[in-house]
């Protein structure tokens, strides 16, 4: 063999070597790429689904959930430990906390929404459950209502009562509160004008609740999206 054919079989062989390794590192790039958005997608997108549609029901006034007396939300307001003002995606259970930060890298717009859902909780959250309260602690010292009251004989609760004089102010659809309506609804008309006298004073409520709704709404739609994807965007230090 002529030394011109030994440095071309040299060459030759060195190319199929340098191909081969360099096709088993995209491999393995690939692969852990995979790896990486699968852990993101089961160790955090999806308990943040989770922790997202719970939150949602915060702001969801019907009955059964969300306890909407004001007792209950006189327990909240005055607990020595405000959940809200500690809140974050970050360190909810299921949530790897390396992962969620992680996301800056892969879906930043994501990562905003989710940090603007956060603020929303830490500085308005009070607001809204102070306004909540009352309106209702408005409802109950009504002296209208203290004169109807004793009419409705099916309502054994009088809570249920305040809470469709509070839903009739918010504009809530009877099938929100199915069980109290059919109890109520031969004389609901007693009830209309009394939520019609609170529709104003409860709008603050209606228009942050539909504010907070349709943000935790752009970030449950952007979380889906991102777990129904097939590849990884962005670059991170992890692949």
């Amino acid at each position: 063999m002529s030394w011109e054919n030994l440095v071309y079989t040299l060459i030759g062989g060195l190319i199929a070597i340098f191909s081969v390794l360099i096709s088993e590192w995209f491999k393995e790039r690939i692969n852990r790429r995979k790896i990486h958005f699968e852990d993101l997608k089961h160790k955090c997108l999806e308990p943040i689904l989770d922790r997202l549609l719970e939150l949602k029901q915060y702001f969801i006034f019907k009955e059964g959930g969300v306890d909407w007396s004001r007792d209950a939300i006189y327990k909240e307001l005055r607990s020595d430990i405000r959940w809200w003002e500690y809140f974050t995606f970050k360190n909810y259970s299921g949530v790897d906390p390396l992962l969620y930060e992680d996301l800056k890298n892969h879906y930043p717009d994501l990562y905003k929404c989710l940090e603007d859902v956060e603020k929303l909780f830490k500085n308005k959250y009070v607001e809204f459950l102070q306004e909540v309260y009352n309106l209702l602690e408005a409802i109950e010292n009504d002296k209208e209502l203290f004169e109807i009251r004793k009419e409705f004989s099916n309502i054994k609760d009088p809570t249920a009562l305040y809470k469709v004089i509070m839903f009739l102010a918010l504009g809530v659809d009877k099938g929100y509160w199915p069980n109290i309506y059919s109890s109520i609804k031969s004389e609901l008309d007693k009830l209309l004008y009394l939520g019609e006298k609170y529709r104003a004073r409860a709008e603050n409520i209606k228009s942050f609740s539909n504010n907070i709704v349709a943000e935790i709404d752009k970030c449950i739609n952007m979380t889906k999206k991102v777990i129904l994807e097939s590849k990884l965007r962005g670059k991170c230090g992890y692949i």
